[in-house]
Order: C-alpha cells, then sequence, then structure tokens
C-alpha cells in the first residue's frame, strides 16, 4: 500500500480518535456526580430550608432534613450523629468534644434535644444547639448558637467566687437572703462571635431586694458586667382600691370539689402538689384526718385547698392531652411533686422561682391565691421553664407571661362570664372600677408596632395569637400545640421564633393539616409577613385605552378580612440608584414607631431615647427593578451583648450586634421586587453602657424603582369573586404598569405588579426590518448542559459511523 494511501487513513483515524473521546467525555459528564466523585467525608445536608448567620457564615436554622439511616437507639444519640455528620459545616471539632448535652425532653411523637457549648470544660453562656426530632426521628428543626471562632485569653481569674459573690450582692444592694444560694459557676461569656472573656455567674437568692439574681462578674477585673432578675413575678405594679369597689364585683361562687392524689399524711400533700413545703412566712395549717378540707374563704386554709386542687387538676388535664412519665419514652411535663407556698408574704404579688423551683403566693389586697386564674398562670411558668432547660433571655418574658395568661383563661373558659378576662377576683383589690379584670387575652395588639416595653402587657400579643388558635381548633388542640410549641423555642426566643414554633409543633402533630390557620392567625397579629397578592389584568391580551375599565383578577391566598390598595403609574421600567445621606433629616418615606421615634442627628439618623424593655424601630419599603446591592454605614455604644441594633430584610434578620463603637459597614444584595427592611434597636431589662445608642448613616441600594405611584380609581372597593375593576386614567403611556397589595386590619403585603405591561393607548408600531436584516443563528439556550451534550455525543457518533462505513479504520 502507498504511502499516499496511508496519510489520509492516518488523518481519518486521528479524527475518530478524537471523535470517540469527545463521545466518551460526554458521556460521562452526563454521569451523576455521586457516581463519579470520591467518596466526601461528609454527606451533603439536604433541608428544606437553611437559614444562614450573617456573621459565622454557619447554619443558624435548619428545617426538615432528609437524613438516611440516621436513627440511633436514642435521641441524644441520633442528635450527636447527626451534627457529627455535618460538623466541618458547623465548625465543630472532630468527636464534638466542646458541646455537653443539657436535656433530652420528648413531647407527643418528638423529642428535643439540649447542647451547651464548651471551651476548655467551662460552659459558654448563652451558646447552645438544639435539636428537634420528628416522629420519624428525622430533624425537623436544629437551632445552632455555637461559635466556631471565639477565642479566650490565657489569663488566669484574679477574682475568687467568695469575693466574686460579695461582688454581685454589692451590685443589687442585698440586705436579706429568701434560700440558701448556689455556689457561682465560672463560664466563658462572648464578646461578639469570635471573642470571650472569663466570668463567674453568680446566683443570688434574696428576700431583700426579693428575686433570683443573676449576676455575671468579670473573673479578672471584677466589673459587674450584668445583673438579671429571674424570678417570674405575676404582677410588676400594685394598685389599691376601696372597699366600695371590691363589693361590686361580688365573690366568686364557692364549689366543693373533691381532691385527688392525696397521700395518708393528713396534710395537703400528694402525688402533684405539696403545699407545705418550702416554708413561708405563714406556715401551712391545713390538716384533716378524714380527709375534709372545708373551709371558709376568710380561713386561711382556704387559699391552701385553692392551690392545691387547682395545680393538681391543671397537671392532670395535661396528662389527659398526652404528657406522662408513664409513657414509653417518657414524655410528661412537670410530672413531678410541685411545691407551693399559699401565705409567702404579705405583698400584693406572687412568683414562680428558678432557685427552689416553687410557687409563691402574696397575701397582699385579695390575696393571690384565692385567684385560681393566678395559680395557674404562675403553675405555666414552672411547666415551661421544665420544658426549656434555657429559658429566658430574648422575648421570652413576654412569651411566659402570655402563655401563662392563655392557658389560665382556657381552663376556666366555660365557667366565666367573661372568658378572655384574666383575675378578675384578684383585681378588685387594684382596679379602678368594673369591670375588673388584671390583662385580657382578645386584645387587638400587633408586632412589633403594639410593643410597650412592658412584659406582662406585651404578653396580650401571645396570649391573643392562642386565644385566637382556641376558637378555630377547639380547646384541647389549641392547649397541646401551645405546650408542644414551648419545646420548640430556640435558647433566647423572640416572638418571631415562638410563631414559628407553632407552625413547627403543627407539622408534627397535625401532619400540617392545621398550618393555614395557624399562619393565618400568626398574619393577623404581624408575626408573619402577608403574602403579596397573586394580581393579573383580565385584558385578553388587548390593549388598554384611556377611560376604559379594565378587570383585575385577584387569587386570594388567605381567609383573613382582607381590603385592597391598587396602584398604577405611567413610568414602570423607571429606576435609580438611592442614597440617603440623612444631610436633611429622615426622609418622609420611612416610617418610625416604638417606644420611641428615630430621628436625625448630625448628619446620620439614631433611635430615640428609650428604657430598659423598650424599643426603638424604622421601617423603609422599597421596589427593586433588578437585584440590587444594599449597603449602610452602622455604629453602635451599648451594653454589649444585650442592647442591641438588629437589620431584617422582609423579617428575615441579617445583621445584630451591640458595642462596637466605631463606624462599620453592611452590605447585601436585594432580589427585584418590593421589600421591607427594618431597624431596631433594643434594650433588656438592666444596665446602660457607653452613649446606649446606635447610627445610621449612607444608605444605598441599586436599581430601586423610581416611578412615581397613584391610587388607581376603582369602580368596586372590594374584589366581587376575585375581580375588582380599574378605571383607566385619562393619559396616554407606553410603560404603565399596576400594582395592588393586601390590608388586613392596617398590617400591609408588599407590593405586587402585574406580570402584564399596561399599554394605555395603542403602542407605535415596531419597525421590524432591523431584525429582518439580520443572519439567523441558532439559539441553544433552552436546551441546558444535557441537551448540550446530547446534541455533541449524537454529532460524534455519526461520524464515527460514517468513518468506519467508508473503510476508514481498515490497514
Amino acid at each position: 500500500m502507498s504511502s499516499k494511501r496511508k496519510e489520509p487513513q492516518k488523518f481519518l483515524r486521528g479524527i475518530a480518535a478524537v471523535s470517540v473521546a469527545i463521545s466518551l467525555l460526554a458521556l460521562v459528564m452526563l454521569l451523576p456526580a455521586s457516581t463519579l466523585a470520591a467518596p466526601a467525608t461528609e454527606p451533603t445536608l439536604n433541608c428544606a430550608e437553611i437559614l444562614w448567620h450573617s456573621l459565622t457564615g454557619t447554619p443558624k436554622t435548619l428545617r426538615n432534613c432528609i437524613t438516611p439511616n440516621l436513627f440511633e437507639a436514642d435521641a441524644a444519640e441520633t442528635a450527636t450523629t447527626f451534627l457529627k455528620r455535618h460538623r466541618s459545616l458547623f465548625g465543630l471539632p472532630v468527636g464534638l468534644p466542646d458541646l455537653a448535652l443539657v436535656s433530652v425532653k420528648h413531647g407527643l411523637d418528638s423529642s428535643h434535644v439540649l447542647f451547651q457549648q464548651t471551651y476548655n470544660d467551662l460552659p459558654v453562656y448563652g451558646a447552645y444547639v438544639s435539636v428537634h426530632l420528628d416522629k420519624d426521628d428525622q430533624v425537623q428543626v436544629l437551632h445552632n448558637g455555637y461559635l466556631a471562632e471565639i477565642q479566650v485569653p490565657d489569663d488566669q481569674a484574679s477574682v475568687s467566687a467568695v469575693e466574686a459573690v460579695q461582688i454581685a450582692r454589692d451590685a443589687i444592694g442585698f440586705n436579706a437572703p429568701r434560700n440558701d444560694s448556689p455556689a457561682p459557676v465560672k463560664e466563658i461569656l462572648p464578646r461578639g462571635h469570635d471573642h470571650g472573656r472569663q466570668i463567674w455567674r453568680v446566683m443570688v437568692i434574696a428576700a431583700d431586694p426579693q428575686g433570683d439574681w443573676e449576676v455575671l462578674v468579670d473573673a479578672l477585673s471584677g466589673d459587674v458586667i450584668k445583673r438579671y432578675n429571674r424570678l417570674v413575678f405575676a404582677r410588676g405594679r400594685v394598685f389599691q382600691s376601696s372597699p366600695a369597689q371590691q363589693s361590686e364585683a361580688g365573690e366568686p361562687d364557692l364549689q366543693t370539689l373533691p381532691l385527688q392524689g392525696l397521700d395518708d399524711s393528713g396534710w395537703l400533700r400528694g402525688e402533684h402538689v405539696d403545699v407545705t413545703q418550702p416554708e413561708g412566712y405563714i406556715p401551712a395549717q391545713a390538716f384533716s384526718v378524714d380527709g375534709e378540707f372545708i373551709y371558709n374563704p376568710d380561713d386561711p386554709r382556704f387559699e391552701e385547698v385553692m392551690v392545691y386542687y387547682h395545680i393538681d387538676s391543671t397537671q392532670r388535664y395535661i396528662e389527659s392531652l398526652g404528657y406522662s412519665d408513664e409513657h414509653d419514652p417518657p414524655n410528661g411535663i412537670r410530672d413531678r411533686v410541685t411545691n407551693a407556698s399559699a401565705h409567702w408574704f404579705d405583698l400584693d404579688q406572687s412568683f414562680y422561682s428558678v432557685s427552689d423551683d416553687a410557687l409563691h403566693f402574696g397575701d397582699g389586697g385579695v390575696q393571690d391565691a384565692e385567684d385560681a386564674d393566678l395559680i395557674v398562670h404562675e403553675y405555666a411558668h414552672a411547666l415551661q421553664h421544665d420544658q426549656l432547660a434555657c429559658w429566658g433571655g430574648g422575648d421570652m418574658e413576654i412569651i411566659g407571661e402570655g402563655f401563662g395568661d392563655y392557658l389560665a383563661a382556657s381552663r376556666f373558659a366555660s365557667q366565666s362570664e367573661d372568658p378572655a378576662c384574666i383575675a378578675e377576683w384578684d383585681s378588685t383589690s387594684y382596679a379602678s372600677g368594673p369591670p375588673y379584670c388584671l390583662r385580657r387575652v382578645d386584645r387587638n395588639r400587633q408586632y412589633p408596632e403594639g410593643l410597650s416595653g412592658d412584659t406582662h402587657t406585651d404578653g396580650e400579643l401571645w396570649s391573643r395569637i392562642l386565644w385566637d388558635l382556641r376558637s378555630h381548633l377547639g380547646s384541647q388542640a389549641a392547649d397541646t400545640l401551645a405546650l408542644e410549641s414551648n419545646y420548640y423555642l430556640p435558647c433566647q426566643a423572640s416572638l418571631a421564633d415562638a410563631g414559628r414554633a407553632l407552625l413547627d409543633a403543627g407539622v408534627n402533630l397535625f401532619d400540617g393539616a392545621h398550618q393555614l390557620v395557624i399562619e393565618e392567625v400568626l398574619m393577623s397579629r404581624g408575626l408573619l409577613a402577608l403574602p403579596a397578592p397573586t394580581i393579573a389584568l383580565a385584558t385578553n391580551g388587548d390593549l388598554i385605552a384611556p377611560h376604559n375599565l379594565v378587570p383585575i383578577a385577584e387569587e386570594p391566598n388567605h381567609s383573613l378580612p382582607a381590603s385592597y390598595e391598587v396602584q398604577y403609574t405611567l413610568e414602570g421600567n423607571a429606576s435609580d440608584d438611592r442614597l440617603d445621606t440623612f444631610n436633611g433629616g429622615l426622609p418622609v418615606d420611612y416610617d418610625t414607631f416604638g417606644n420611641e421615634e428615630w430621628l436625625a442627628e448630625n448628619n446620620s439618623i439614631r433611635p430615640g431615647a428609650i428604657g430598659h424593655n423598650q424599643s426603638s424601630n424604622l421601617t423603609l419599603d422599597v421596589s427593586l427593578t433588578r437585584p440590587g446591592e444594599l449597603k449602610f454605614r452602622y455604629r453602635v455604644s451599648s451594653e454589649q451583648g444585650w442592647d442591641k441594633l438588629a437589620f431584617f430584610v422582609d423579617d428575615t434578620l441579617l445583621l445584630e450586634t451591640s458595642d462596637n463603637a466605631v463606624w462599620k459597614r453592611f452590605s447585601t444584595t436585594l432580589s427585584p421586587g418590593s421589600h421591607r427592611l427594618w431597624w431596631r434597636y433594643s434594650k433588656d431589662s438592666t444596665l446602660s453602657s457607653g452613649q446606649d445608642t446606635a447610627w445610621i448613616d449612607d444608605l444605598s441600594i441599586e436599581n430601586v424603582q423610581s416611578a412615581v405611584w397613584q391610587d388607581a380609581t376603582l369602580v368596586e372597593t372590594a374584589p366581587v369573586d376575585g375581580i375588582l375593576t380599574w378605571r383607566v386614567p385619562e393619559e396616554n403611556t407606553l410603560e404603565g404598569a399596576i400594582r395592588m397589595r393586601t390590608v388586613v386590619d392596617g398590617l400591609t403585603s408588599p407590593w405586587a405588579t402585574a406580570s402584564e405591561r399596561v399599554w394605555i393607548d395603542e403602542p407605535t408600531a415596531v419597525e421590524v426590518s432591523d431584525f429582518e436584516s439580520q443572519p439567523m443563528q441558532a439559539d441553544y439556550s433552552g436546551w441546558g448542559t444535557t441537551g448540550a451534550l446530547i446534541l455533541l455525543t449524537a454529532l460524534s457518533l455519526a461520524a464515527l459511523i460514517l468513518l468506519t462505513r467508508r473503510g476508514h479504520f481498515t490497514s
């Protein structure tokens, strides 16, 4: 064979080889990635929802994770296995040596495991990880407070435990003890997400000033960092009234009821309650050898019977809902003896104490132990502390007060002329006149505008949510949901967290059957954003002529009693970059509310001067035509770790900081559409540091819609069969647009803009010669990667077949 013949064959063989290589490469690229990749050290995190911490870059909350082969022998092992599988994502070390198991609780077909972070074997204050397992032992929710980058100086503590106790006593003005105080504990207090310092956490159990005082003392300098009263009081203020006012209310009805669970001692001591301990200022007196405890209200033994009966009956009701340590696994809520003193002191005040885990009722005014609402309210605090070992911080005082009021109202709703009223009998000693009522569970309070800074008053917002759920679901379902949701709360939970906990509990309790009801109740109180309506112009593609009537179709996405705002613009495509330097004050489109308004100062803006347990809020609604960057500068000078500046976009927390003292920058990217920006400066219950405020300056947002919107003229103010009728204005435009938002009891949803472009009057004809003269080009954009690879493979195989048939592979 001549060399001339072989050269073309070599060339064709080369082409064929390249074609084969391309085909194989294409086929390899089509294989699933899991088939080709080397075994990963950790499986992929497969969760329906992942919220990321803006500072640490680690997951903050996970929901509904699919975790094959996760189940272990018990809930703690299952939770530990999940964390070990994904330890790198959370920044956890191998073996999880710095996670200490705090508690394992079981609900109704759910399990809840709580860990606390340690550093060199010292607990890290407030750093918890909670893992919540559903009835299939899958990770339903995970709240992550682990600080992966925390570093603490090696300096040894120079303040002894004895010195720390004395410093703590001086800080609270200690005069008299109530019980023995526990020994101080050395811990690590985080400063931000990456630094910490050694502290002494000192508990002072005091009668004067009354409280379970937690005092944080710097272990190096002896400075008092924080003091906090963890005593859960029934009321914070006392109002006196005249005997005439008391007589108008009348005495509550007296009933003779069985006392269950008593032991054989003759005292009011039994399976769930012991009113003989702890010994108060008035020792227990009720004793009966024949089991008859019949006393008149003016007999001090009457209040002992009240306390025993209502705690015992409430606990038995909770057991009837399915919570009992007799189950496997044990899932009782406080299924043990609760100590209570019916006559603790002569003040008009009652409380649950975490130090002795007992209830204490005061005798001032109308004796608190005579009011069943107050007894159940205080017992509710004991229940929540039993359910969650890290109870405290955030909005948990508000949640606790609201839950206590709700449980009391729910327990006695069928026996009350005014079921939504709390503590009618007790309030006769301080209310100005009928109707007598300490608080109500049907107030029209909304979040966050309705927050006052008083935990009992603000608790009416949470009790209203639970009360509304009761009206929709019935008492037993709502009571169960309220109890079960306590398990799902993260440590230092916010009211928004509590709302989400109701949804989490509802998924497991009812298989999601009542999710829409729960969502709508939360929407009506502002704890869940109203969704934007679905809007469409029913024009069938026809052009819109001025002054005509155009139907607007609105597809309802909830059953709340809603109205709608509709606006139009003649320049729907207009956009610009926004810059607010605040040199001229606060622009008019900002909304400020709370205990004090935001104000302009020195060419920046800051919150008003607020007090403890108060907040100052600022919101701005913006719409973007395209993705755009949001940036602003901020500075905070406040009590580190407690008094904080927070920033939200559409109720999602993106920034929370305190004690910065220097200007910093924040930036994020906003998606097209409507967004609500929310800044909040809030203070906790004690102490202040620095200048006790925050500042915002130089806010810039790209691609903000700059169109001028006007209220649309509607023929009907409410939709008829989902249709609103719009009277088109007497104006011509080629860039018209129309938008709508939902309004429910003063709350508003984001704006929804109709997807159809509004052409008012006939548009100018489009010249077609420009694009008709252009050469045609192939467009594979709709194929995707897989389609392109299939096409490449087919072409390569065709070339290979053609070469083979021509005999180019012969020698």
